[in-house]
């Protein structure tokens, strides 16, 4: 058997940005024709530049390659532009996915073929990536600010598709995905792979999964390949399974801490992350409130002791319910057996109903909410409206912390008089003010970041000096990469961070730069429904939330450890 042709040789190559900060310390890797290979490693290894040195993106990140040289089935590609490259067939999928938000997908996808004349190639070639991403296809014309993080991914991967390559660049797939799409997106991958030949090289903190789906995999620490090997040598490799895939002792240590403890050099000293010194924060406050006192059992029955007049109040007060539950006594609803009992109100259905509500003249929100404003059946107790993906639309009401936040904010360690830098979104969605509301209840300054402008946000936190950041994790360890690659020192101590996973891995990457960070689970219709604490421990449920699993597409509760549907009754 003949073997494969080397399509990218990176050979022995230094980056440096800003013309000081030394990032990549002499890499080098090949990639075969037709192979899946996978740089793996965790934040700050320098995984992401090296893709942006084979892809000529530096530039635009005041970075260059000062040594070595990167070459395409052997010629040098160093030394062309971006837009050479993609006419050569590289295309990099970019971190964070970048789909232009105002266009719809399909809009978004044919942007892909602007090297492209052929509009018959073109059409061919759009009709394939439906094939491979069906959603897609039934998402064609929605906005892509309105789809799923999912979504945008596989038209992020759509995009590139469309300008024909032959050598896809991909940044962290898998980040910020439900496990569920992240594996669907791998197996495009693989599909891609065999079926169109496309050569892939993926930088992935995923290991366990890259790992899966790769031929070839180069572990970086620091700006070095540390170990390279055959995908399913590198799976069983002891060190690999303690390092990187959890499967090893409990106290974690990098490839270098292992190459001295053999008595190996590790070679010159990393760089120091440039961030202010920050004291171990202070204990946080034991309690939100009396509540969090309480005895589980405590909790549950005076959860169920308020189920009646809360079925009352729906009854009342919103048209919809009082369909949904016509003929249901509000008393005999005092117990979770009897709560199963009621009809659920799917994403799905709810989306229907105010689409059907609306084309008829109704009410916006299908008869659901017992708010709103001058003309609905509820005027003038609605502070604001919100869009989410569908376009399913929620109001707010005029409660100070209408969505529960602060209770999270003060179990991520947030104090009174604080100023917090809120890098939620502020179009159109509710994730900024959900927790400017809380952060506001809780007696905290707010600076609305919003999303995007990093170098305005990183002047914002330069000038202001804020404690406490809320936001997506990923678009904190941007400003925290940015920061260090500028020599900013940042001031944010504490984050709570939602609406995409957060891996302990990114966690501890945080917490090493004295940022102490944690999660809640928020939805737009149901405000925050868990949150972590100091235990880290798993999530911990609000205290006006009664929470039911249930078997996918039935009202049916599924037994205690089962994987079911999250169902929640808010009070």
């Amino acid at each position: 058997m003949s073997t494969p042709s080397i399509v990218i040789n990176v050979n022995g190559i230094e980056v440096i940005y800003n013309h000081v900060i030394l990032v990549l310390k002499g890499v080098s890797l090949q990639v075969a024709d037709g192979q899946i290979a996978a740089i793996l490693g965790g934040n700050g290894a320098g995984k992401t530049t090296t893709l942006r040195s084979i892809s000529n993106l530096l530039k635009a990140e005041r970075g260059e390659v000062t040594k070595g040289s990167v070459e395409l089935r052997g010629e040098r590609i160093d030394i062309l532009s971006t837009s050479d490259l993609v006419k050569r067939g590289v295309v990099q999928v970019m971190e964070g996915r970048h789909c232009f938000a105002h266009l719809t997908i399909e809009e978004n996808l044919l942007t892909g073929a602007y090297t492209r004349s052929g509009k018959a190639e073109i059409a061919a070639s759009l009709e394939k990536v439906y094939n491979y991403f069906p959603r897609l296809k039934t998402r064609r014309t929605s906005q892509a600010a309105y789809t799923s993080g999912g979504e945008q991914q596989m038209c992020a991967i759509g995009r590139a598709l469309m300008a024909n390559p032959s050598v896809l660049l991909l940044d962290e797939p898998s980040m910020g995905l439900a496990p569920q799409i992240v594996e669907e997106v791998f197996e495009i991958v693989k599909d891609l792979n065999q079926k169109e030949r496309v050569t892939f090289l993926i930088a992935e903190q995923n290991t366990n999964m890259a790992l899966r789906y790769a031929d070839y995999g180069y572990i970086m620490e620091s700006g070095r390949i540390v170990m390279d090997g055959k995908a399913d040598d590198l799976r069983n490799n002891e060190d690999v399974k303690e390092f990187y895939l959890g499967m090893g002792g409990t106290e974690r240590k990098s490839f270098k801490e292992a190459q001295a403890l053999a008595g190996l050099s590790p070679g010159p000293s990393d760089l120091k992350p440039l961030f202010a010194d920050t004291e171990s924060p202070a204990a946080m406050p034991a309690h939100y409130d009396a509540l969090e006192t309480r005895a589980p059992a405590e909790r549950e029955a005076a959860l169920l002791a308020a189920l009646p007049a809360h079925v009352r109040h729906a009854q009342t007060h919103s048209a919809a319910y009082a369909d949904l539950l016509a003929g249901v006594s509000p008393e005999a609803i005092c117990s979770r057996s009897a709560l199963a009992q009621l009809p659920l109100l799917r994403k799905s259905e709810l989306l229907a109903r105010q689409q059907a509500s609306r084309a008829a003249g109704g009410d916006p929100f299908g008869g659901f909410s017992t708010i709103g404003w001058l003309g609905l059946r509820q005027a003038a107790t609605a502070r604001r409206v919100y869009q989410s993906p569908g376009p399913i639309y929620e109001p707010e009401g005029l409660a100070p912390d209408y969505w529960r936040v602060a209770r999270a904010l003060v179990a991520a360690g947030f104090e009174p008089g604080e100023l917090v830098h809120n890098c939620f979104s502020y179009h159109l969605t509710p994730g900024a003010w959900m927790m400017e509301s809380g952060a506001q209840a809780l007696g905290c300054t707010v600076i609305p970041g919003g999303v995007g402008n990093t170098e305005q946000q990183l002047a914002a936190l330069a000038d202001l000096r804020p404690s406490a950041y809320t936001g997506t994790p990923s678009f904190l360890r941007i400003l925290v990469e940015k920061a260090e690659q500028t020599g900013q020192k940042l001031s944010i101590s504490k984050a709570l961070v939602s609406g995409e996973a957060f891996p302990p891995s990114l966690r501890d990457w945080l917490q090493e730069r004295g940022i102490a960070a944690y999660q809640c689970y928020a939805t737009a219709d149901a405000g925050v429904i868990a949150y972590e604490t100091a235990a880290r421990q798993g999530l911990v449920l609000d205290e006006q939330v009664l929470l039911e699993i249930v078997r996918p597409g039935t009202a049916e509760p599924v037994p205690e450890g089962e994987v079911g549907e999250v169902v929640v009754t808010v009070f």
